[in-house]
């Protein structure tokens, strides 16, 4: 039988979804790591500039290796944030978290939804919103193939085989068709948080910085 997380492990959950699209400082030239990749040039060319927005035209939206349904609503990794709340209706404004992009000029929104559901997007125009994370926060969800928080190693293996990485390590993903689905597990095996997310090669084509 399932059993929801207690309240300490959700406040920690809630901490780490800043990880889907928190930004660490990159290196600046006199390698101090003060640079930030979305800060707006300063007049006069002195400061530092703003990366170009990447092309990611036939991109979006076209990411279905893994889906996550919430109460009946299929969410896919991509697709515009709108969309999803015209079927599910608009978090309030206390369940929304607004951090300064990274990658793109502008904001990246993170929600969360009822049932302890986060929700992390990015805009490479301005102007729409897409998904581009996805963390389920407690039991009562389950993965397209079953799986949800609590379960063990071997069961979460027993469903999706043996990780495309992170074997024999607290952290298992599985990556398929540009995405990755996370399993992250406590030192007894039992998997604790659950991450939909871009796999490495299609975040490096969608921030910009690939050839």
């Amino acid at each position: 039988m399932k059993k929801l997380l207690t309240f300490t492990t959700a406040i920690a959950i809630l901490a780490s979804v800043a990880t889907l699209t928190a930004c660490g400082d990159p290196p600046s030239e006199n390698g101090t790591g003060t640079q930030n990749a979305g800060a707006p040039s300063s007049p006069g060319g002195t400061g530092i500039e703003t990366p170009p927005t990447p092309d990611i035209s036939g991109l979006v939206g076209a990411v279905n290796g893994y889906t996550f349904t919430y109460r009946e609503t299929k969410i896919v990794l991509g697709s515009p944030i709108e969309e999803l709340f015209a079927k599910i209706g608009t978090p309030s404004e206390a369940d929304t978290k607004r951090e300064e992009s990274c990658a793109f000029r502008g904001y990246d929104y993170t929600y969360t939804l009822p049932g302890n559901v986060w929700l992390s997007t990015f805009t490479p125009d301005g102007v729409t919103y897409h998904i581009i994370g996805i963390q389920i926060g407690d039991d009562s969800h389950e993965t397209e193939k079953g799986a949800y928080m609590g379960m063990s190693r071997e069961q979460i293996t027993a469903r999706y085989g043996t990780p495309t990485t992170g074997a024999g390590t607290h952290r298992y993903h599985y990556t398929k068709d540009g995405m990755t689905l996370e399993f992250v597990f406590d030192g007894a095996d039992n998997a604790i948080e659950i991450f939909y997310q871009f796999d490495d090669a299609y975040n490096y084509r969608i921030d910009g910085l690939g050839n």
